[in-house]
């Protein structure tokens, strides 16, 4: 099926990224190890295998957009994260009239405001009629605030892996892993969630593994690392363990094989594809409420330790909950790449 929009035009819809943009992802090249790509793969392999023509491409910066668009005789565009400076849609418009422009954000509201011309370059967005997808109900609606309704959509992540086999747990191992992978950063919370492991495997007994991603450092996140280490430093049985950055498929056999749980009680979310990860690979997880889609039984108290501990002792060995959190990201993923389709299909009656 091909779909074409009122003028006989074949609807194209191109994912343009931005070379080591670090707008909460990590990208070098079209990596499949990049967050911000895995999360544009999915949305274009949907709306591929729906009949839509959709592609991604990687760019230096703002001056190589016209190429890509021309190249592609792309009919909507969508820029992923907050890296295009206003005044080069004034060109880009005037280059390609008929096209449909979006930036796609992918944080929420406490999140964004680390980037110092987020909402500067968000209001003259909306001047220049640059629609703004936001990836989180929350972001959509506090952006509401100061923008039309239709100068915003919600559309939400897709994600689409096959689901591994709950992991099991032996009595027999003396030790627990524990999981808090993704960037060091601030409102990630990874010290906090550090002691509240320590705790829990103090409680049942067992020395603790502690892991994370130690390669991947940002918005000030050196202090924090600096104090996980001074944390575990002098604990006898406690251990830091420190990753790089792993491909996906290879990330997901990692958790599979190795980890116990794996916590994401971050102060600030959207979808948080570190969790899907884990959820794909049947880890028991533990995460804040901002992150919707999985089960209220999962999620502890971003400011409390006993919470989390609570919530860790609910989830360890839990495989009923494990696969009751794979059935909501499933239900998740269909409704999003629905969301998407007829975003696209959306366009077909104005373009």
């Amino acid at each position: 099926m091909t779909i074409r929009t009122d003028w006989g035009v074949t609807m194209r819809i191109l994912f343009i990224l931005k070379k080591n943009n670090n707008y909460g992802f990590q990208t070098k090249g079209l990596r499949k190890s990049s967050g911000l790509y895995n999360s544009t793969r999915f949305i274009v392999e949907n709306l591929s295998a729906r009949g839509i023509h959709a592609h991604i491409v990687e760019v230096n910066d703002n001056n190589d957009i016209d190429r890509e668009v021309t190249a592609f005789q792309a009919t909507i565009v969508v820029i992923e994260a907050l890296w295009v400076v206003p005044e080069k849609f004034t060109q880009l418009k005037k280059l390609h009239p008929r096209v449909e422009w979006y930036v796609h954000l992918h944080s929420h509201i406490p999140f964004l405001a680390s980037e110092g011309i987020a909402m500067d370059w968000i209001h003259d967005y909306a001047k220049k009629d640059i629609g703004i997808i936001a990836n989180s109900p929350e972001a959509y609606q506090a952006l509401r605030v100061i923008l039309r309704p239709k100068s915003i959509s919600y559309l939400p992540n897709v994600y689409w892996n096959e689901f591994l086999p709950v992991r099991c747990v032996s009595d027999e191992y003396d030790t627990v892993n524990i999981g808090c992978f993704g960037a060091v950063r601030p409102m990630k919370n990874q010290l906090l969630q550090a002691l509240a492991a320590i705790e829990f495997s103090r409680e049942i007994g067992k020395k603790l593994r502690f892991h994370i991603n130690d390669t991947r450092v940002e918005t000030n996140g050196d202090p924090v690392l600096k104090n996980l280490r001074q944390l575990f430093r002098d604990e006898d049985r406690a251990e830091l363990v420190g990753h790089s950055w792993m491909e996906p498929e290879d990330f997901v056999v990692f958790l599979h094989l190795h980890i116990d749980v794996a916590m994401q009680v971050s102060l600030t979310e959207t979808f948080n594809v570190v969790t899907a990860d884990a959820v794909t690979a049947g880890v028991p997880v533990v995460v804040s409420k901002e992150i919707k889609w999985i089960s209220s039984f999962n999620r502890a108290e971003d400011d409390s330790l006993s919470d989390m501990v609570h919530k860790l002792h609910r989830v360890y060995r839990n495989s009923i909950l494990v696969r009751w959190n794979q059935h909501l990201l499933r239900d998740y993923s269909k409704d999003a790449q629905d969301a998407w389709y007829q975003f696209v299909l959306g366009h077909k009656s104005h373009c």
